[in-house]
This record gives structure tokens, sequence and C-alpha cells, in this order.
């Protein structure tokens, strides 16, 4: 079972759905048109080269487990008592699935995996924390059916 776990001190925006605007061609007919927000474009290029250095030799295969903590800095309005304790949780904008989308996308884009849709198992989690950043665990699941018995 391979497996990659590492840091990367980055604060990933939400992948964001491609928008939609009316096209005008050269002959005066016009079209919608989908395009990529330049942000979005800029996030992936930044996380592209965040990730780089952990990039696997050949891709993992087979159902994975993906594990993501996206790390927010505290804020002025956290009180002592909470920075005291190490973490809180972020109950706010944005949503896990959309900082976990725009993850995915850039690791399979990269090699990482084959595909996404081989992540049978994900856990995502939003924390206020002293160092900003995203915790990445992607690993080969091999025991996927163990534990699995209970189920009805």
């Amino acid at each position: 079972m391979r497996k990659l776990d590492f840091f990367i001190p980055y604060i990933v925006a939400p992948k964001q759905t491609k928008n939609n605007r009316i096209v005008k061609r050269g002959d005066g007919s016009s079209y919608v048109g989908r395009f990529t927000p330049k942000a979005v474009k800029e996030n992936e290029a930044a996380l592209s080269a965040l990730l780089a250095p952990y990039l696997p030799e050949w891709p993992l295969e087979g159902p994975l487990r993906a594990q993501y903590t996206f790390i927010y800095g505290w804020l002025k309005k956290h009180r002592k008592k909470d920075r005291e304790r190490g973490w809180l949780p972020k109950d706010t904008r944005p949503d896990c699935d959309n900082l976990a989308k725009q993850i995915n996308d850039v690791m399979e884009k990269m090699g990482f995996f084959g595909n996404d849709a081989a992540i049978w198992h994900m856990t995502t989690a939003k924390l206020f924390m002293a160092r900003p950043g995203v915790k990445i665990v992607v690993a080969e699941a091999t025991d996927c059916i163990e534990g699995m018995e209970a189920l009805p």
C-alpha cells in the first residue's frame, strides 16, 4: 500500500463552476460560451507548483482513501482560550466539498492518481490554527472492505 502524507503552506480557494457568457462571432451571430475564471486558473497554477515535489513516480491505483485538512490562520476575534487549545473548527464558508474538489482536480491533472473517481473514502475538515495550509493524506486502500461487515 502506497501512501502520500504531506503539508503545503497554502490557503486553497474553492473550486468554482465554470461561468457562462455570451460570445459574439465575427459574422454577428452569438452563442453561450463557458470559461474558467482567472482566479481559478491562478489557484490551480499555485497548487500545482506546491504539489510538484510530492508527485509520485507513478500514479496511485485502485480504491483510494483521501484525507484533507484545510487550516486557516487565527482571526482577531478568536479568544485566547481557543488559541491555547491549539485549534478551532471552521464552520463558515468555503464549503469542504468545493475545497476538496479543487485539490482532487489539480492532483488528477498532475498525475497523482488516474481519476479522482477512484477515491472511495474521503474525509475533509476545516480548522483555525496557528499555521495555515493544507494537510494531505492519500493512500491506496487495499483494505477497503475491512469494517464493512457490520453494514446492513
